[in-house]
């Protein structure tokens, strides 16, 4: 049987390893070979001498005196000089640089050309590892500092991670290559056997590996591979799988044993040179928390329970950040207010009508403290706006989009909270609430042209895939769905779809048209302050509120009294 042909490759693709075909008859049995035994160095002069193993007895080995010989002693070991490990603030002072060189990036990655395996199984992780801070990472601190280190480090010391890690190099070249060719139908491909092969491997692995570690070993490898295991099924467009290996993961995040619970209540004992726990913990929990926000628009009736947990932590946070320290900083306090008004949404839409288990005012006061922590960090993005909001200005054109990341991300959360009706409250939208449409629309349109022009000025040949996580399809798909206006939010929601980037690997066509299709419908309803015959009947909660709404005081400022 022959193999079959391969495809063309695209220009810019980097050309994938041909994994070993697998026919269907009977495995060919290996040539047996001798197992190697490593020199020992330590063994006395005399066996040295004579070439046998010794036993290494002191003063003198018995090898030599069972003879009749005379044992020549040992010669001293010269000890390798110390060096000094690099400090793990020096790595992640390194890794918290999207731009930081090639030379400070190969300190943090081990060399990932003398993994244990077959040669095929090494190529994948050597082409992958390099890129898989871009492709699968999220805009964070540790981002460079997870991929660059963590991951190599488990892929050196875990059969089950080095195979999800295989697998999922695997299932991205057979992605790039196959484009929109890619079907679930059909007979496997070769290359589809072997990332099944491979999956299964590190299933199997794991079974084996997890006996016996230490808990948080044994949950590193754990997450590491059902993250792996997410991303392999969304490139095969497997999306109900992809959402069980999500589950699964935020469910394990979300119920921590002490052992891996501590590293959270204790981060000064998890945060040093020996030890990098929090680091690791802290950065996986982000990446759950990001993807569980993204599939709560297509899981409508799950919980976020990373965010509700962390939320837990923060409600009653009156005091906002008022001192901008840093771009990265700045990011992570975005992107925590962003969560916490997801959860407190999530928390109001789950009243059913039971005052005994809903406190009204602690609803209300919540609300407040989410409205004063976007105020303080939008006078934070006017300080930053000094510093980044100009791309000619900025010293790095990558500042300007994390900038403007950070400034749609909290005009989303913005219009989200606006557009949170409280229960058994009076809800009367913002003035004005047009403005913040346009706004995200003129934002998000912003980015699309600084990505541009960033692109058109890097080296010919480099890879378009640097990292684009900022968030422009769920604040549009949010902008949209809160929108009343049928034409405004018809014009978002074709933003969305048409977006040119990709933000993540699991973004894309086929999850836009998901999110399209699970929209809200849209009714225009005209301000009226009581419903009559020819107003449109609401289709969804929110749009009943705005039916009964009072009208605005602007409409209120232009009509003229009447005789009564």
């Amino acid at each position: 049987m022959t193999p079959p042909k391969s495809s063309p490759i695209p220009s810019g693709v980097v050309p994938p390893i041909t994994p070993p075909y697998e026919s269907e008859g009977p495995p060919v049995k290996e040539k047996r070979r001798r197992a190697g035994k490593p020199k020992v160095r330590t063994g006395c002069v005399t066996c040295k001498i004579r070439r046998i193993k010794c036993d290494e007895q002191k003063p003198a080995c018995q090898r030599c005196i069972s003879t009749g010989r005379t044992c020549d002693g040992y010669k001293p070991l010269t000890k390798p000089k110390a060096t000094r490990k690099p400090g793990f603030s020096q790595q992640l002072s390194s890794s918290s640089s999207v731009n930081s060189s090639s030379s400070s990036l190969t300190l943090l990655r081990p060399l990932v050309t003398n993994f244990s395996g077959d040669m095929v199984e090494s190529q994948y992780i050597q082409q992958f590892l390099p890129l898989a801070e871009d492709l699968v990472g999220i805009t964070h601190i540790h981002n460079t500092f997870f991929w660059g280190h963590v991951v190599p480090e488990y892929c050196f010391t875990s059969k089950a991670v080095r195979h999800a890690m295989v697998a999922l190099s695997s299932a991205y070249h057979d992605f790039k290559l196959a484009g929109s060719n890619l079907t679930i139908f059909g007979p496997p491909s070769n290359t589809e056997r072997y990332i099944i092969r491979q999956y299964n491997l590190s299933l199997n692995r794991m079974a084996e590996e997890l006996n016996g570690l230490p808990m948080r070993k044994r949950y590193g490898i754990i997450m590491i591979c059902c993250v792996s295991f997410f991303y392999i099924e969304i490139l095969r467009r497997n999306w109900p799988t992809a959402m069980m290996h999500l589950a699964n993961g935020i469910r394990l995040m979300t119920n921590l044993p002490d052992a891996v619970q501590d590293i959270f209540r204790h981060p000064e004992i998890f945060s040093h040179d020996r030890d990098n726990s929090h680091a690791r913990a802290t950065y996986m929990t982000k990446l759950l928390r990001r993807w569980e926000g993204s599939a709560a628009f297509m899981r409508i009736n799950s919980p976020p329970s990373l965010s509700l947990q962390a939320y837990e932590t923060r409600k009653s946070n009156v005091g906002g950040v008022k001192e901008f320290t840093s771009l990265e900083k700045l990011q992570e306090h975005v992107d925590d207010l962003f969560q916490d008004i997801n959860a407190f949404s999530w928390m109001c839409r789950q009243y059913n009508g039971d005052d005994g288990t809903w406190d009204h005012a602690a609803a209300r006061f919540q609300f407040d403290i989410l409205h004063q922590r976007c105020y303080h960090i939008r006078e934070l993005l006017k300080k930053a706006k000094k510093l980044y909001g100009n791309m000619e200005d900025a010293s790095n054109p990558r500042d300007f989009l994390k900038f403007m990341g950070c400034l749609l991300r909290h005009r989303g959360a913005s219009i989200a909270l606006d557009f949170t009706p409280l229960p058994q409250m009076a809800f009367t939208p913002p003035d004005e609430e047009e403005d913040k449409f346009l706004e995200v629309a003129s934002i998000a349109e912003t980015i699309n042209q600084a990505l541009r022009v960033s692109l058109a000025s890097e080296a010919s040949g480099s890879s378009p895939w640097f990292n684009v996580d900022f968030g422009v399809v769920t604040t549009l798909y949010i902008a949209a769905s809160n929108c009343y206006t049928v034409s405004m939010s018809e014009k978002l929601f074709q933003m969305m779809i048409n977006w040119p980037w990709r933000e993540d690997l699991w973004d894309g066509p086929e999850l836009r048209r998901q999110l399209y299709d699970l929209r809200k419908p849209i009714v225009e309803v005209p301000t009226a302050t009581t419903p009559d015959s020819e107003t449109p009947v609401p289709t969804t909660p929110h749009l009943i509120k705005l039916a009964h709404r009072p009208p605005s005081r602007a409409a209120v400022s232009t009509t003229p009294p009447s005789d009564d």
